[in-house]
């Protein structure tokens, strides 16, 4: 399963379905719903079971690295992804149009 949190943020109810898929799991529309609910961010902000206080939950949403990376940290990062994502056959949509 390639699953990335850009389509989890897109449309996380087909991303839901699809990891309940992958694991075999059977389940209803009203469990999925449940899990979707459950499983956003500001849902497990508000979970001390989800939310270990180690601000590992900031502000979901796609893109918010620009925001936390300097610009060499990012031009590091681009260099490191490619070499290492070469030949994968795998592209990924970092938003604002950054497609790798």
């Amino acid at each position: 399963l390639w699953l990335t949190y850009e389509q989890m943020i897109n449309d996380h109810r087909a991303a839901v379905i699809a990891i309940a898929h992958f694991l075999e799991i059977s389940y209803t529309d009203e469990l999925i719903d449940k899990v979707v609910q459950n499983s956003t961010i500001k849902s497990m902000q508000n979970n001390k079971k989800a939310n270990i206080g180690i601000n590992h939950l900031r502000q979901g949403g796609i893109g918010n690295w620009r925001n936390t990376f300097t610009v060499s940290q990012s031009n590091l990062f681009d260099t490191v992804y490619k070499a290492n994502m070469a030949g994968s056959g795998l592209h990924f949509d970092f938003g604002e149009g950054l497609y790798m």
